[in-house]
């Protein structure tokens, strides 16, 4: 099964190597989620309370890639982009073109769901 909405974003561990509100700190000021949408062609990025408020942290076949620096996210999230070909859009019209085709994914996600099971 592969995975067609992909998060992109830091991995949160409590304090790092610096002090701990430091930490906080740097973490909030680099703590932007990347969120690919395959099958729509299109990326958005977005801080990570801002992706929660909107629900945009939910969906059907989904992957999520943490890494360990700022930069390590920015560059597998426009790997991904590139390689995919993918189209940058903000987070609101992320979320109007992925409601848009929400059913088909739905039903796919069931009807995968259902085969691996018969599957065993």
């Amino acid at each position: 099964m592969r995975a067609n909405k992909i998060f992109f974003d830091l991995f949160s561990t409590s304090g790092g190597t610096l002090p701990y509100e430091e930490y906080r700190e740097w973490y909030n000021k680099h703590d932007t989620v990347y969120i690919a949408l395959l099958d729509a062609g299109i990326y958005t990025k977005v801080k990570r309370q801002e992706m929660f408020d909107k629900g945009m942290n939910l969906g059907c076949f989904i992957k999520h890639c943490p890494m360990s620096t700022p930069e390590k996210v920015t560059y597998a999230a426009m790997k991904i982009a590139e390689e995919h070909n993918l189209l940058f859009v903000t987070p609101d019209e992320f979320i109007q073109i992925e409601k848009s085709n929400e059913n088909h994914r739905v039903a796919k996600a069931f009807a995968t769901a259902e085969r691996m099971i018969k599957e065993g």
